[in-house]
């Protein structure tokens, strides 16, 4: 049996078409960006590799990048750009894959404005992932409510690589294996907090300064 391993895809390509004309990646959450902390995060979670998916803004986006890697002593990063973002995330998603290792025994698709999620989250789910390698999509679940970031086997990459692109991302796949799912309970609902909004990045401020619920 092969060694287990989990790539990580850090997805920052999108247009941020609800944030009114600001990047949302670049807006400020405590004393960094969005971007900054959520790949400060994805860094510390114990992923073999990380591949970051750029595309709008992809200048600015990737000097914010770089910015948080010059702390960081990282041999396994690459930054990649996603010349038809404009397609949806799953164009994104298949771009990065191209880039991941094979051997990987599954790949996290992580999204970049979900600045309450922390390294030790990402770790849960990576280990719940080693205890079922034969699952086919791990996901985090809190009271109920499934989010992001998915676990999803090496194993379908092709199929992923093959499918039609959309804004879905990866969502048909839980139609196609229901029974190979694999529901992992989270501490908090940091998985279900995109800042897509001015609004919801207010709220998601104010759930950092109150703390984790």
């Amino acid at each position: 049996m092969k060694d287990f391993s989990v790539s990580g895809l850090l997805l920052c390509a999108g247009q941020s078409s609800r944030m009114q004309g600001a990047n949302k990646l670049l807006m400020r959450f405590d004393s960094r960006s969005v971007l900054s902390h959520s790949t400060s995060q994805v860094l510390e979670a114990g992923f073999s590799e990380v591949v970051a998916v750029t595309g709008f803004e992809a200048d600015l986006v990737e000097a914010e990048i770089l910015s948080v890697l010059e702390s960081k002593a990282w041999s396994h990063f690459r930054v990649v750009r996603n010349r038809a973002f404009s397609e949806g995330m799953h164009s994104s998603i298949r771009v990065g894959l191209a880039e991941l290792s094979e051997s990987a025994t599954f790949f996290a698709v992580c999204l970049a404005d979900q600045p309450l999620l922390t390294a030790a989250d990402f770790a849960h789910l990576i280990s719940a992932a080693r205890e079922v390698p034969t699952a086919k999509i791990v996901a985090p679940l809190y009271a109920g409510v499934r989010g992001n970031p998915v676990l999803i086997s090496m194993s379908l990459r092709g199929e992923i690589l093959r499918n039609e692109d959309s804004d879905r991302g990866c969502s048909y796949l839980f139609d196609r294996y229901p029974e190979e799912v694999c529901s992992v309970e989270m501490p908090h609902a940091g998985h279900n907090l995109d800042v897509d909004t001015r609004e919801l990045l207010r709220d998601a401020k104010e759930v950092c300064d109150a703390g984790l619920s």
